[in-house]
């Protein structure tokens, strides 16, 4: 076998095949080469994994070496390596890693902390404990979601108070004002598994969080600890509960929170706050016509159903059809077809000209929900204009709703 480095760069693929972990950890520390001690650094993980026995410590020792390599790449499969052997010797070493330039050394430092620890018997060193804390501020969001994911699966090992306090008050800091939602859910997980101060202005918070998911969490781990809700809090709990039709109860204090969820992701929200605001009348008019600005044109499209809904049971006198005309040019096809079917079911005979017009729209769902609305207004001057789509349009669906309107005139 030539001498080390001597005769040219080691040979990483036959001290494999020798089991040769010495020189494949001298490989590890060859500079001129930074491929080489990466494949190193994979050879020695997997003598690590073929072991029958204990694993060998020149491993573990090439491997903490090779968390301050110059090249990101192999500090990260130094970390992942070593959390795969389950190297609980290395869990100090791998507290430097998690302030690495690079983040997605980073990311891996803190999931083998996380692997390692919960391998770890016994109490959990401290400065491991604060290394995963300090990375709920990590400028990564899945490295910030892998620490608190983290901390709550380590939640019933950590016992110093003042860690606890520290955790919660960054916990509770990410549940208010994380960008991520992931996070904010992770973190809420990990309050609740804390049991510490300050979990019920943490889960409060959450109540209001945009997200269905983290709300509903809230509520049940407020449920857990019998809290009662306060009138400053309660609509938001039967919302976080999916008890929109309680809100009403409350009147106008409960339409601002209720529009809020006309945008929201969840489809059987949305409808349940869709027929609350519906029940609230004419209070709840207002929140709906500024919604109808709104960049998402989902949130549009249920302003609109919920103004349909208002018309039809409060009388048309109840809303202002001008927005819902001005709609009917929306950038949206969904917001387009919504405002053409309300139009319709109230018969506001203003939109005639408008939706004769959505006869032309290349969006076949739109000219059908105009040719049904024109057959609601019952205005005949639009025969002409249904007789032609109804024999000439291109979708079957427009051509049978076209000749349904034309016998309803």
């Amino acid at each position: 076998m030539p001498l080390f480095g001597l005769f040219g760069p080691p040979d990483v693929g036959q001290y494999k095949s020798a089991g040769n972990i010495r020189g494949l950890a001298k490989a590890a520390r060859y500079r001129y080469d930074w491929v080489l001690r990466r494949d190193a650094v994979q050879a020695l993980h997997d003598l690590g994994l073929e072991a029958t026995g204990a694993l060998d410590p020149q491993i573990v020792s090439a491997l903490k070496l090779s968390l301050r390599d110059g090249h990101w790449k192999i500090r990260e499969m130094a970390a992942d390596a070593l959390a795969e052997l389950g190297a609980v010797e290395a869990i100090l070493f791998l507290l430097p890693p998690t302030v690495d330039e690079e983040t997605a050394v980073r990311w891996a430092a803190v999931r083998a902390l996380e692997r390692l620890l919960n391998r770890m018997p016994g109490s959990l060193p401290e400065e491991a404990v604060a290394t995963l804390i300090r990375s709920l501020r990590d400028p990564a969001w899945w490295v910030r979601e892998h620490a608190a994911r983290a901390i709550e699966g380590l939640a019933g090992r950590i016992q110093d108070p003042r860690l606890i306090a520290w955790a919660a008050r960054w916990l509770h800091d990410a549940v208010r004002a994380d960008d991520y939602r992931i996070m904010r859910q992770s973190a809420l997980n990990a309050m609740i598994a804390l049991g510490a101060a300050p979990t019920v202005a943490s889960l409060t918070t959450a109540l209001r969080d945009e997200a269905w998911s983290v709300r509903i969490s809230a509520a049940e781990a407020l449920d857990a600890i019998h809290w009662e809700p306060t009138d400053e809090h309660l609509v938001y709990y039967w919302i976080a509960k999916g008890e929109c039709a309680r809100c009403t109860a409350l009147g106008e204090a409960a339409v601002g929170p209720l529009a809020t969820l006309l945008h929201d992701q969840y489809l059987p929200i949305q409808r349940e706050a869709i027929r609350a605001l519906a029940t609230l009348g004419a209070s709840a008019v207002p929140a709906l016509l500024r919604a109808l600005d709104h960049r998402d044109y989902w949130t549009r499209a249920a302003a609109i159903e919920a103004l349909g809904l208002i018309a039809a049971r409060h009388g048309q006198e109840s809303i202002a059809t001008p927005p819902l005309l001005a709609a009917l040019q929306d950038r949206s096809k969904n917001v387009r077809r919504a405002a053409a079917q309300v139009l319709g079911a109230i018969g506001d005979g203003a939109a005639l000209e408008q939706l004769l017009l959505l006869l032309n729209d290349h969006q076949a769902t739109v000219r059908e929900a105009a040719a049904t609305a024109l057959g609601e207004l019952g205005d005949t001057t639009a025969a002409q204009a249904l007789m032609h789509i109804g024999r000439r349009d291109p979708d079957w669906g427009v051509r049978r709703a076209a000749r349904e309107a034309l016998s309803a005139l």
